[in-house]
């Protein structure tokens, strides 16, 4: 099938009903990756999706992973919605699927997934949790999660062995205090590249830091 030829896939306005059209037909029950659907896709982008139960999304999308072995790249984002609505057990169970063994995402943009300090503790955690030396997420974008608090993004930081060498974490809510955490941070990461876009912090990093749009 089309699935089998696939590399690249956008998908834009999907709710989760549409999303299990992605699975092979008949599907029940937890996966195999014995016979992938999507054996060559490497890159997947799921954009726009609904704001009404982002968790159920989630669970079809960590569904689909096994469905391509040899994705790359993830990136999602959502309408708007109040960010308590997210199912962190969920969005947990869907970062530690891209994160462990034997996923080969090397890059994960959740930008406007309206994570909140919730959201992007739940995210840090299980990135942090399921570290493997030298795989797993290098490339993470935080950007547009109304994200306040960046005690947890550190905590994930200073992580042994955590793969991750570029960070966005641009269009975010967070002031000089954080930054100092994050100045703070950084030299205990293997970060090469952070971008702090339309950014209220005016704190030295010291990492390469990308501060407007235009770079």
């Amino acid at each position: 099938g089309i699935g089998a030829r696939l590399q690249v896939l956008h998908l834009v306005d999907l709710y989760a009903a549409d999303l299990l059209g992605l699975l092979p037909s008949g599907t029940e029950g937890p996966i195999s990756s014995s016979a992938p659907s999507c054996p060559k896709l490497q890159k997947l982008f799921l954009l726009n999706l609904p704001s009404a139960h982002p968790g159920l999304t989630a669970k079809v999308i960590c569904k689909f992973l096994p469905q391509a072995p040899e994705l790359k790249e993830l990136q999602l984002d959502f309408q708007y919605f109040d960010p308590a609505l997210w199912d962190l057990e969920a969005l947990d169970g869907l970062i530690a699927r891209v994160q462990a063994e034997p996923s080969k995402v090397s890059k994960l943009i959740l930008d406007w997934c309206r994570l909140g300090d919730a959201g992007v503790k739940c995210v840090c955690t299980a990135l942090a949790r399921h570290v493997r030396a030298n795989a797993g997420v290098k490339e993470l974008s935080l950007a547009h999660c109304e994200l306040k608090d960046l005690s947890y993004v550190c905590e994930m930081l200073e992580t042994p062995e955590l793969a991750l060498t570029s960070l966005d974490l641009s269009a975010n809510s967070f002031g000089d205090d954080e930054g100092i955490k994050l100045a703070k941070s950084l030299p205990f990461s293997s970060i090469k590249e952070l971008r702090l876009r339309d950014s209220q912090v005016s704190e030295r990093m010291p990492v390469k830091t990308k501060w407007s749009w235009g770079c």
